[in-house]
C-alpha cells in the first residue's frame, strides 16, 4: 500500500514540475515576442516601452496583462500611446493573447498573415493607423474573433466573405476609411449576432446584401461614402428590428419605380421601433480618381419626387433625420413634427415648397434645424417659439419667407448661429434679439429689413464668428442688398471682427477686408466710418483701402 502511494507521490511532483515548466516556457516565449514586437518600434514619444526588458517581469511590462492562471499574456493595451513603427508579426507568437489593441497609433506595413494563429483572440484592434495592403485571407481563422476594427488604415482589395463565414462569434466590424473595393460580401449575414457594421468611406460597389435581413440584432449599419448601387434596401431594412443607425448616405442608390418613389423605404422604416438616426443626405460633387471624405452621392430621387406625409412622422424615436440635397418637392408634411426626440433635422437644398408647417415648434430637444435652398413662401410660424432649447443653429436662409420676424426669435436664448439671409423679410429688427445671448453669427442679408441694427448686440454679432487666426469672408450680414439698416457700428474691440462682411459693399471677395488685427487700424476704421475723419488710412494688414468702407451716412440704400 506504501508502495502505491510512494508511487503517486513521484507521480504528482512530475507532474507539477512539468507544468510549471510548461507555464514557464509560455511566458518566456510571450516575452521573447514582445521584446521582438518593441524592436520593430522606432519611435515611443510616451515611454511606453520603458520597463520592457528582459531584468523585468512580462507581467509588470506597461500595457501588459496576464492571466495568472493559465501563465499567459492576454490582453495587450497599445491604444493610443503614439508608438510608430511596423508591425512586426512577432506578435502573432502571443498564442494565449485574447485582446489586441494596438490601435490609434502610427504602425505601417501590412496585416501578418500569422495573426492566424492567435486561435484565443477574441478582440482585434488594429484601426487608426497606417497599415496598406490587404485584408489577410488567414484571419477567417480566428474563430472566437467576436471583434474586428481595421478601418482608418490604407487597406486595399477585397473584404474576405471567409472571414463572416468562419468567424460566426463575430459582432462588431468596423473596415471603414479604407480603400477596399468590390462588393459587399453576401457572406456578411452569416454570424447571427452581429450588432455593429461599419463600413463607410471606401470603394465598395454593387447592391448592399439582401442577407444583411438575416442579422436580427443589428443596430447599426454604416455603408455611406462609397459607390453602392441598386434600389434603397426597404425588404431588408423592414426585417432589422433592432436597427438603431443607418447610414446610407453618398452612394449611387435610387429610390424605388425608377427612381420616383420613397413611400415603400418609409413604409419600412416603420418597422424599425428603435430607429434614431437615418442618414440619406445627398452631394453633388464627385471625384473618381480621388477619395476626398463624403465624395460621391445617394441620390434617391432623380426626378422630383413628393413624399408622403403618412410615414414619415411614424418613427417616434428617431433624433437625427437628414434627407439633403435630394430632389424632394411637395410640402413639408406636418407628421414631422410628431418625431418629438429629434435633435437634428435637415431639409436644405431640396424643391420643398409652401409654409413652414407651425408643428416644427413640437421639436424641444432639436439643436439644428436647416431648411435652406429650398422654395418655402408665407410668414416664419410663431410656433417656432417651440424651439427655445436650439442651440446650434438655425438656417432658414434662400428661400422665398416673407413678413416681418417673429418676435419669437427672441426665446431662443441658446441658438448660436442664425441665418435667415436671402428671402423676403421686411419690418424692423427688434431690439429684443439681443435676448439670444449665445448667439455668435447673424445673417439676415438680402432680405428687406430697414430701422437700426440693435445696440446691445454688437455689430461683431452681425457680421462674424468670433474665433482667431480665422480669415475667411462670409456674405454681408447686416447692410446687403435690399435692406435699409442704420445705426453706429459701436466698439470694436481689437481682434473682434474676424470674419468682415458689413462694410464691403462693392468690392469682389478677392479684395474684400481679410482681418482686422491691429488696435490703431481699429481706430481708424471707426473714426473714418462715423463719417468724422475723411483723412483716415488703413495700413495693409486690413487689406482695403477708403474705397471699400461706406460710412454711417450711406447706410440706408436701395
Amino acid at each position: 500500500m506504501s508502495f502505491k502511494k510512494g508511487i503517486l507521490v513521484i507521480f504528482l511532483q512530475y507532474m507539477v514540475v512539468a507544468f510549471c515548466k510548461h507555464h514557464q516556457h509560455s511566458l518566456l516565449t510571450d516575452k521573447a515576442a514582445l521584446l521582438a514586437f518593441r524592436m520593430a518600434i522606432k519611435s515611443d514619444p510616451n515611454s511606453v516601452f520603458s520597463n520592457w526588458n528582459e531584468a523585468s517581469d512580462v507581467c509588470n511590462f506597461t500595457k501588459v496583462k496576464c492571466d495568472w492562471w493559465h501563465h499567459r499574456v492576454v490582453t495587450l493595451m497599445l491604444g493610443r500611446t503614439g508608438i510608430c513603427g511596423r508591425l512586426s508579426p512577432s506578435i502573432t507568437n502571443l498564442t494565449g493573447v485574447r485582446n489586441l489593441f494596438p490601435s490609434d497609433n502610427n504602425l505601417y506595413g501590412s496585416i501578418p498573415p500569422e495573426l492566424a494563429s492567435l486561435r484565443h483572440v477574441q478582440r482585434l484592434w488594429l484601426d487608426g493607423n497606417n497599415l496598406e495592403s490587404g485584408i489577410p485571407e488567414s484571419l477567417s481563422l480566428l474563430s472566437n474573433l467576436f471583434a474586428i476594427r481595421l478601418g482608418t488604415n490604407n487597406l486595399t482589395g477585397t473584404i474576405p466573405a471567409s472571414i463572416f463565414s468562419n468567424c460566426t462569434a463575430l459582432k462588431y466590424v468596423d473596415l471603414s476609411e479604407n480603400s477596399l473595393t468590390a462588393k459587399i460580401p453576401a457572406e456578411i449575414g452569416i454570424p447571427p449576432d452581429i450588432w455593429f457594421i461599419s463600413l463607410y468611406t471606401n470603394y465598395l460597389a454593387g447592391n448592399i446584401p439582401v442577407t444583411l435581413s438575416n442579422l436580427s440584432n443589428l443596430y447599426l449599419s454604416d455603408v455611406e461614402n462609397n459607390f453602392l448601387a441598386g434600389e434603397l434596401p426597404s425588404k431588408t431594412v423592414e426585417k432589422l428590428q433592432e436597427l438603431g443607425v443607418l447610414h446610407l448616405s453618398l452612394n449611387n442608390i435610387v429610390s424605388h419605380d425608377s427612381n420616383t418613389n420613397l413611400e415603400p423605404f418609409f413604409t419600412s422604416l416603420t418597422k424599425c421601433p428603435s430607429l434614431t438616426h437615418l442618414e440619406l443626405t445627398v452631394m453633388a460633387n464627385h471625384s473618381k480618381y480621388c477619395k476626398p471624405l463624403k465624395s460621391h452621392a445617394i441620390e434617391l430621387v432623380k426626378q422630383p419626387f413628393e413624399w408622403d406625409s403618412s410615414h414619415i412622422g411614424t418613427d417616434y424615436s428617431l433624433t437625427l433625420l437628414d434627407l439633403s440635397r435630394n430632389n424632394l418637392v411637395g410640402g413639408i408634411p406636418p407628421t414631422l413634427g410628431n418625431l418629438s426626440q429629434l435633435f437634428f433635422l435637415s431639409l436644405n437644398n431640396n424643391q420643398l415648397s409652401g409654409a413652414i408647417p407651425p408643428e416644427i415648434g413640437h421639436y424641444k430637444y432639436l439643436n439644428k434645424l436647416d431648411l435652406s435652398y429650398n422654395r418655402l413662401t408665407g410668414r416664419i410660424p410663431q410656433e417656432i417659439s417651440g424651439l427655445g432649447e436650439i442651440r446650434i443653429f438655425l438656417n432658414l436662409s434662400h428661400n422665398f419667407l416673407q413678413g416681418n420676424l417673429p418676435l419669437e426669435i427672441s426665446k431662443m436664448e441658446s441658438v448660436q448661429e442664425l441665418d435667415l439671409s436671402a428671402n423676403n423679410l421686411s419690418g424692423n429688427i427688434f431690439p429684443q434679439l439681443s435676448n439670444c445671448i449665445a448667439v455668435t453669427l447673424i445673417n439676415v442679408s438680402h432680405n428687406c429689413l430697414e430701422g437700426q441694427l440693435p445696440k446691445s448686440l454688437g455689430v461683431a454679432k452681425w457680421v462674424m464668428n468670433a474665433g482667431t487666426g480665422n480669415t475667411e469672408i462670409i456674405d454681408n450680414m447686416g447692410n446687403s442688398t435690399g435692406n435699409m439698416l442704420t445705426g453706429s457700428i459701436g466698439y470694436i474691440a481689437p481682434g473682434e471682427l474676424i470674419k468682415l462682411g458689413l462694410l464691403c459693399t462693392q468690392e469682389a471677395l478677392s479684395t474684400r477686408p481679410s482681418t482686422l488685427d491691429a488696435d490703431d487700424d481699429l481706430d481708424r476704421l471707426k473714426r473714418y466710418i462715423d463719417g468724422g475723419d475723411k483723412t483716415a488710412t488703413f495700413a495693409s494688414c486690413l487689406g482695403m483701402s477708403s474705397s471699400t468702407v461706406i460710412s454711417n451716412s450711406d447706410l440706408c440704400y436701395k
